[in-house]
């Protein structure tokens, strides 16, 4: 990558799978660390970049760029602390602690050791990348963005010398010589001891970011617009230019896989489940039709007729009771007279 914020944003996802990893074997504490630090350092190294590319005219270009330091002394050296961080050089930068506490978990992940041994290589690459993108924008010799190139205003440049303090200020705070932080995190009680500092691994990871600014010094101190690896390793560099060919792969399997998916889906959708929600939408359609005929010539009908000759029988009773004496007298008399005629038939 040549871009100067891509560079850092493909880091950005690398330091993403370092706490993945961490917390996969074990280092929750150390993943949650990291995490804190690795917000300060990178968004010193976002903003700087930020500051590089405002200083040269809005070039992206880490090719177009060269001998920065001069020009732009305060963004060259608070980028320089947050590449330090980033590498993970100890002792005074806090990616360097927190580095170290996420290699500490991953040695110590009995099921495997491959996952420290792909962190060390991590710390190597991330030295050797970093190395690259300070040379080729603040060492060598001038190019074309840099002609014209600028310190930024104190409006853009004291956010960096804040971020770059608090780097430098946390490495302190999430030293393993006192891992409060560590010990709050785990709950754990801590204790202060210096000769915590002084053991093999550290110094380990130490070399490895050495060997890695190391090589990254070698192959590009003389770095040009063309990339130094490109004439060396031509098939290594066509391999990491077009990022191993992972978005090919990416392209030709998952993205394939969605797009079959979606048009099986459309298919079924238009061809099989339209049609069972229409097929369900008409029997509804006619079962509602059949109850509205049941509703209304059967049910509301019987219904009518029953009041009707429930108001009818209402009639010929309140006609009954007339509260007249007369009626109530003949009723009486029409009464007496059947059961006398009924009493005479029976006997």
């Amino acid at each position: 990558q040549f871009d100067i914020k891509r560079i850092l944003a493909y880091s950005t996802v690398s330091q993403l799978g370092l706490m993945m990893v961490s917390l996969g074997v074990g280092g929750v504490a150390a993943g949650m660390m990291h995490l804190i630090a690795h917000g300060f350092f990178k968004a010193l190294l976002f903003l700087g970049a930020g500051s590089v590319i405002h200083g040269c005219h809005q070039e992206q270009d880490i090719r177009k760029m060269g001998g920065l330091r001069r020009l732009m002394p305060i963004t060259f050296l608070t980028y320089a602390v947050g590449m330090m961080a980033l590498s993970g050089v100890p002792f005074f930068f806090s990616g360097g602690w927190t580095k170290e506490e996420i290699l500490h978990a991953t040695s110590h992940w009995q099921a495997s050791h491959l996952p420290h041994y792909l962190m060390l290589a991590g710390v190597v690459l991330t030295a050797l990348y970093m190395t690259r993108q300070m040379i080729y924008i603040f060492f060598g010799n001038r190019r074309a963005a840099s002609e014209s190139a600028h310190e930024t205003a104190p409006v853009m440049t004291m956010p960096l010398v804040v971020l770059a303090s608090c780097s430098i200020v946390l490495s302190v705070i999430l030293t393993p010589a006192w891992p409060w932080l560590h010990g709050y995190l785990t709950g754990e009680s801590v204790r202060f001891d210096i000769a915590v500092l002084i053991q093999p691994a550290l110094f380990v990871s130490l070399a490895l970011v050495a060997a890695g600014i190391a090589l990254g010094f070698a192959i590009y101190r003389r770095a040009a617009e063309a990339d130094p690896l490109e004439h060396a390793q031509p098939a290594l560099f066509r391999f990491l230019e077009n990022k191993m060919w992972l978005d090919e792969l990416y392209t030709q399997t998952v993205v394939a896989l969605s797009h079959m998916a979606a048009r099986m889906s459309d298919w079924m959708d238009r061809n099989v489940w339209d049609g069972l929600v229409r097929a369900f939408g008409g029997i509804g359609q006619i079962f509602g039709i059949l109850t509205d005929n049941f509703d209304e010539r059967g049910i509301n009908a019987g219904l009518d007729e029953a009041t009707t000759g429930t108001r009818g029988l209402g009639r010929v009773m309140s006609a009954w009771h007339s509260g007249q004496i007369q009626t109530y007298l003949r009723a009486v008399g029409v009464s007496v007279l059947i059961l006398l005629v009924l009493y005479a038939w029976l006997t």
